[in-house]
């Protein structure tokens, strides 16, 4: 009896000695090695119950340094399966993690990635050039991150190393070119091309001095050359002066630190002056007129050349001194014009004013003799901004910008797209978001800065950085300020505007797109001046770009004016059957149409077409559930009204 109890014992044992020394087990398969290159790691995960069974309802997770992601079940292979995407060179340890019948359960693995993933693309150049100094600019990732690592860069018989920021020129001449950029690190490369043709070299030369003014004897002469938006080094450049259409003076003009620059001595009278740059027989021309002071005798004729002086300005208010007004106040703008050497009034002068208030602008001149002054009826609420312009015989001309006069308690109405910044509301008006500018064109510069209370800020120092070069900008109306470029070439930039305002900075970036590619737009229906007898419309037009091809992700809309209430703004889809963007269109009401398709995309220059049509449908007059209900009670109050006079007699 006691044998036959021990082989029952025995045989119990048998039975659960996988669970009493197992139990539910987690274990990863896969990685199954230790080195790996950089990409798609497999991941297996084997999870089974103290059988040995897999265990297939489980929500099974492997987390890394830099990422997790969640495991399939596979019934075939009866694992847990994924990948992990790992695109940086180091050391990982996998875990693998999930909760099943309330137990936690992990397993780890470690691995080693011996390489990173490597990207590099050329920003610029791209498209068409001049010949000389071509911008470059490069974008360099390593493991997903910026690059910190140099790229070779490779142009015909031209090898250059760039290093970060990755920002460059090269000189090219004339021709066609593939521009190679090649990046090495963390045991891997990359490689991207970029096909160019270099023309002519495409100059520009700038005068900045003399200006359009009155000298003494001895001129500043300073000139800019530029290639690309690039300032042109070592080249001819000279000056010829004329008078009277003569050439009277031609001269070379060195280059220095900042220009090229000389200076010349002439005798009094007025002049022409051009300045040529001449790079391989490649040449450009800018003009300017001044004159020098003093006495010429013309046909036994005196004339006195006076030299322009600057005036200086005394501002008054005779009512108005303070910054907040009530609506309806009445004020004296004024300003006293004064000689700066001898301190006297300047009479005769010529001194206009415009005041600003919102989108109204009003203007009217400033009358007196030395002190110069009108009245003007605030008569709105808004910030008002006012200038005051003024010119004299013998005076530069001048302008002024009183302070910003609030005159009720105006809504504050952020600008659209504002970002609201210390005490500031900020707003980059141009370059517009996201759209693509034209090449070799100045890109227009524009902000905007208001106080949190919506007033103008008049006195910020303003610039703008772009491919290197810093730009100004100067203030306009409403607290805008404006500037613009030199001529850029195609590609995409990074725009910096740094704002200062009393002792607060910041500075905010925007991309810019600036293409040689414009989308061409064709509307395919309705065909101009055609006859649309029902009320719905098929709205369809084709966009390709200047090569021919056709656009398959375009942002396309329809304004769709009715002769009725006025324009709608309608979005278009593209019609994979047909190729076209299009849309059914119900019209409103009979009549003339007109329809305006525009076509945008991000490094595309917008394009649109216009097109006419005539409705000549019936237009449908329906009875709403509402308009019954109105009837309804409408009869019933006529026949009460009724019953009750017929009782009244």
């Amino acid at each position: 009896m006691r044998g036959k109890n021990l082989l029952i014992i025995l045989l119990a044992l048998t039975i659960l000695a996988p669970s009493l020394v197992l139990g539910s087990q987690l274990r990863i398969v896969e990685p199954s090695g230790t080195d790996y290159s950089w990409g798609s790691i497999p991941l297996s995960v084997s999870f089974t119950d103290s059988y040995g069974d897999s265990i297939n309802n489980a929500s099974v997770t492997v987390q890394w340094e830099t990422g997790n992601t969640s495991l399939t079940y596979n019934s075939t292979s009866e694992r847990y399966e994924g990948t992990a995407n790992i695109i940086k060179m180091g050391d990982y340890t996998f875990t693998a993690l999930t909760t099943y019948d309330g137990e936690n359960f992990s397993d780890s693995k470690q691995i080693h990635v011996n390489s990173s993933k490597v990207e590099v693309s050329i920003v610029k150049p791209t498209g068409d050039y001049g010949a000389g100094t071509i911008p470059v600019q490069l974008e360099v990732k390593v493991g997903g991150e910026e690059g910190n690592t140099t790229a070779t860069l490779s142009a015909g018989n031209i090898t250059k190393t760039v290093y970060p920021p990755y920002v460059d020129v090269i000189d090219l001449g004339e021709g066609d070119y593939t521009i190679t950029a090649t990046v090495s690190a963390d045991n891997n490369n990359a490689t991207a091309t970029s096909n160019i043709h270099v023309s002519k070299d495409i100059l520009r030369t700038d005068i900045v001095n003399p200006r359009n003014q009155t000298y003494s004897k001895s001129i500043p002469v300073d000139a800019d050359v530029w290639s690309n938006s690039v300032f042109v080094h070592h080249i001819q450049v000279t000056g010829k002066v004329y008078e009277n259409g003569t050439l009277v003076y031609a001269f070379p003009i060195p280059e220095s630190q900042d220009h090229y620059s000389t200076t010349i001595n002439l005798d009094p009278g007025y002049y022409k002056l051009v300045v040529e740059a001449n790079r391989d027989d490649n040449i450009v021309r800018d003009t300017i007129y001044f004159g020098v002071e003093g006495i010429v005798q013309t046909n036994n004729t005196t004339v006195v050349i006076p030299k322009k002086k600057e005036m200086d300005w005394g501002i008054i208010w005779t009512d108005l001194k303070r910054r907040y007004y009530s609506k309806g106040a009445e004020g004296v703008i004024a300003v006293i014009l004064r000689d700066p050497f001898t301190g006297l009034e300047i009479p005769n002068a010529n001194v206009s004013c415009c005041v600003f208030v919102d989108a109204h602008k009003e203007c009217f001149q400033l009358n007196g003799d030395g002190v110069y002054q009108n009245k003007y009826m605030f008569g709105e609420e808004g910030w008002y901004e006012i200038k005051v312009n003024a010119s004299a015989l013998g005076y530069e001309k001048a302008m002024i910008s009183f302070p910003p006069i609030q005159v009720g308690k105006p809504e504050i109405k952020p600008p659209a797209g504002y970002e609201e910044i210390d005490n500031y509301m900020f707003t980059i008006m141009s370059p517009e978001k996201d759209k693509t500018y034209p090449e070799n064109k100045g890109l227009p510069l524009r902000i905007q800065l208001l106080t949190k209370e919506g007033m103008p800020v008049t006195d910020a120092n303003v610039t703008a950085r772009l491919v290197g070069i810093e730009f100004p900008l100067d203030y306009d109306i409403n607290g805008e300020y404006y500037a613009e470029t030199e001529p850029i070439a195609a590609g995409t930039y990074n725009l910096t505007f740094t704002v200062s305002h009393n002792e607060t900075t910041f500075q905010r970036s925007t991309k810019v797109y600036v293409s040689a590619n414009k989308l061409n737009v064709q509307i395919v229906s309705p065909v101009n001046g055609t006859n649309i007898t029902s009320n719905n419309a098929l709205i369809q037009a084709l966009v390709k770009d200047q090569s021919g091809d056709i656009v398959p992700d375009a942002n396309v809309e329809a304004i769709m004016t009715s002769p009725e209430s006025g324009p709608h703004t309608i979005s278009l889809t593209r019609n994979l059957e047909t190729g076209y963007y299009e849309l059914n269109y119900t019209l409103d009401a009979p009549g003339k149409w007109k329809v305006k398709i525009v076509a945008s995309k991000i490094g595309l220059i917008s394009g649109s077409d216009e097109t006419n049509f005539i409705a000549s449908f019936e237009k449908q007059f329906t009875i709403s559930t509402k308009d019954v209900v109105a009837g309804a009670i409408i009869i019933a109050s006529i026949i009460i009204i009724v019953i009750i006079l017929r009782a009244m007699l």
